[in-house]
């Protein structure tokens, strides 16, 4: 008689909860016995016997399937865990392990569905268990992809396709958000939450398409944003290598229905991507794919001094762009829409359509940290949300505090400042390093979650927000969540934001502010007004906000706006030059420089200019005179670094063809050709190839490089003079 016979013994009855305890426990404890020796098959049949006197003892069930599993069966293993499912279908663990099987059976893209289910159903419960998103990571490294969407097959494509690239870029080494990314966080999470119709992409790895966003990344990234700021915890690690295989993952094809394109919304930045829109050009003729772009502010075109070394001209050429690509924008506030509208105009796009939506929605925020050290100072304060940069002039602001502290003695409040530390804040650190006075009472925290944030927005006497531009300003909207007073300086941008319910000051008036600052740390009564006035504050959800963006992004999308000509107007004596040189603040001119350019030929910009691609590449461009006389073009060109070469030019004009000519380059030299354009009338192309003399470089092959173009008159020598004088000679403005 074997072991299972006699552990049974007389006691063989028809399996059920009648069964008798002492025959099935030990079953149960001779199964664990065989378990812990590792003695898988035994086990199992132990657990399988027990089971036949138990059947609704779900966790044997479990035990049960692991040791089929260990035995080398996981396919029997997945009949039973899916028996333990039926009985607690929400338990994350089960479908973790039904995963697992799955896996073994080389059933991938089940088990993906698996992992994702447990990971679902675990943050809903909270427990934070990794197993499942470390199960994931390691599928999407193998090319398995999990969907766009919640539902795992949508009936018809998205009809809109947010870009949430920037968001990724910053995740890729920083956790805690700045206001762009705290935007495309709330829409992101408010169009998966609603079901609305669409879904989350990015540029892939190297700009060659566009990937899709699994929505449970998202929502695992958006938690962990929004939980803490230390970019060093394990469980950001994970989500950042899932990012990074996502967008390492296949292209996405854009849809077309109906003769209507999907519309590609871009809700942050993408300056900083030079392939982007020739990525968008190239769907938009097979597919229709329609482009609008969230415009948030104009300041580094505005106050190109507040911004990063080469941001102005970054986000130059990128706006100048959208004039070309772009059906549409969204901004966030009248303010921006009237600096776009001029600036657009200045480019000769006076009717770029533009639609307006507020962000004026109640703040997603968690409940309030208790145990930071920036809490446990009980004197009052007052907080200041926002990134350390030179825009928002803390030195302005901490000179402000100490004329306050002057005034008030011991009854001047602390400022809590919470935001990273970015470029341009090194004259208001400076300021706190060397001032006694401020370091007793300016606190910078630079690692603040939206825990924190909460907490000091709720504890604060009031909020302050100081800024030299803005399109719309975030940390007022939450202010007015909180029912705090807050005090801003009387920009446009701003008074959009505050709706009129904020304390005002002129801009640079530092008399002003401090007057302000007094009366609010002082007079209880006038702190009581302001929060009355506040309370009339009536915000949306972020469901609105995502909605109407959604219904503005079809809308512009839907008109079908005619695109730019293929050949832009160039005005005669001015130089275009085709590198990204941070000094060239002439945006018309960038504009008109990447315009000309045909897509496709040419390599992206340096900051020298820009290589072209092998074969015959193409300049296109309608003289501004034109009234059929002679034309000469300034040209500027670049042999590659390790050997001459020669260049083949030819220009054409619409009613006459020009020869070709022979340029030689010498190495690693640049040359200017002067080139005589064909006479006749309308647009001329300018062909160029270097036949057979192409070099591989970084990974590229290259054929010559392009400096600059002029266009200028073959007749008007003054016009020509004029032109070499200003590459001659700077002439500095004094103001």
């Amino acid at each position: 008689m074997g072991w299972l016979d006699r552990i049974r013994g007389a006691e063989v009855v028809p399996p059920g909860d009648d069964a008798p305890a002492s025959g099935a426990r030990a079953l149960r404890e001779q199964g664990d016995a065989f378990r812990d020796q590792r003695r898988w098959a035994e086990a199992a049949a132990a657990y399988a016997a027990y089971r036949a006197l138990r059947p609704a003892d779900r966790s044997i069930a479990i035990q049960h399937a692991h040791m089929v599993k260990e035995s080398g069966d996981p396919a029997a293993a997945l009949g039973i865990y899916r028996q333990a499912w039926s009985m607690e279908p929400d338990d994350p663990d089960i479908h973790l392990q039904i995963g697992h099987a799955l896996k073994l059976l080389g059933r991938l893209p089940e088990a993906v569905a698996a992992y994702a289910q447990s990971v679902a159903l675990d943050a809903d419960r909270g427990s934070g268990a990794s197993d499942g998103w470390r199960e994931l990571v390691v599928l999407q490294r193998a090319g398995i992809v999990l969907p766009w969407r919640p539902e795992a097959a949508p009936a018809t494509p998205p009809a809109v396709l947010l870009d949430i690239g920037d968001l990724l870029a910053w995740a890729a080494g920083r956790r805690a958000p700045s206001g762009i990314q705290r935007v495309q966080l709330a829409i992101g999470a408010a169009v998966l939450d609603g079901g609305l119709d669409a879904a989350l992409i990015a540029p892939r790895a190297g700009g060659d398409g566009f990937c899709a966003v699994p929505a449970l990344w998202f929502r695992r990234l958006h938690g962990l944003m929004r939980q803490g700021a230390d970019a060093d915890d394990p469980a950001f690690r994970q989500v950042q290598e899932a990012m990074a295989a996502v967008q390492e993952g296949p292209s996405i094809a854009f849809a077309s229905s109906g003769g209507q394109g999907q519309v590609l919304l871009t809700l942050g930045s993408a300056w900083t991507r030079p392939d982007y829109f020739k990525a968008i050009a190239a769907a938009r003729r097979p597919a229709g794919l329609r482009h609008v772009a969230l415009v948030h502010d104009m300041g580094p075109l505005l106050r190109p001094g507040d911004a990063p070394p080469g941001l102005a001209g970054q986000f130059g050429r990128w706006f100048a762009g959208l004039t070309r690509h772009a059906d549409g924008v969204i901004v966030t506030s009248e303010a921006t829409a009237l600096d776009v509208a001029g600036i657009a105009a200045e480019l000769g796009d006076a009717a770029l359509p533009c639609a307006i939506v507020p962000l004026d929605a109640m703040p997603d925020l968690p409940p309030p940290a208790s145990n930071h050290p920036a809490l446990s100072d009980p004197r009052p304060f007052v907080v200041w949300v926002g990134s350390l940069e030179a825009r928002k002039d803390h030195a302005f602001v901490f000179s402000a505090w100490t004329e306050l502290a002057e005034r008030l003695g011991p009854a001047t409040p602390r400022l809590v400042c919470a935001g990273r530390i970015a470029e341009g804040a090194e004259t208001a650190l400076a300021m706190l390093h060397e001032d006694p006075r401020l370091g007793g009472l300016v606190t910078v925290v630079t690692d603040a979650d939206d825990a924190l944030i909460a907490a000091l927005l709720t504890h604060a006497r009031f909020v302050l927000y100081h800024s030299r531009h803005e399109g719309w300003g975030l940390p007022v909207t939450e202010a007015l969540a909180h029912g705090k007073p807050i005090v801003i300086p009387d920009l446009p941008g701003l008074r959009d934001a505050a709706r009129g319910l904020a304390e005002t000051f002129p801009p640079g008036d530092l008399a002003a502010l401090v007057a302000v600052l007094g009366r609010l740390a002082t007079d209880n009564d006038a702190l009581a007004a302001s929060v009355a006035r506040v309370a009339a504050a009536a915000l949306r959800q972020w469901a609105d906000v995502a909605a109407d963006l959604l219904a503005a992004a079809l809308r512009l999308g839907a008109a079908n706006r005619a695109m730019a000509p293929s050949s832009p107007t160039v005005p005669l004596g001015v130089r275009l030059g085709f590198g990204t040189d941070p000094t060239d603040a002439v945006l018309a001119n960038q504009y008109l420089a990447d315009a000309v350019r045909e897509a496709g030929q040419w390599h992206n910009a340096e900051t020298w200019g820009c290589w072209s691609r092998p074969g015959v590449c193409l300049l296109r461009m309608t003289p501004l005179r034109a009234d059929g006389r002679p034309l000469r073009i300034m040209l500027d060109l670049r042999a590659p670094p390790a050997a001459g070469t020669t260049v083949d030019v030819a220009v054409d004009r619409s009613d006459a063809a020009g020869p070709w000519q022979r340029i030689y380059l010498p190495e690693a030299a640049t040359q200017r050709a002067i080139i005589e354009v064909p006479t006749g009338q309308g647009p001329l192309s300018l062909r160029m190839d270097s036949p057979g003399r192409e070099t591989r470089i970084d990974g590229r092959d290259i054929g010559f490089g392009l400096v600059a173009l002029t266009l200028t008159g073959a007749d008007d020598p003054a016009g020509r003079l004029a032109v070499l004088e200003r590459e001659a000679f700077t002439l500095v403005t004094l103001e």
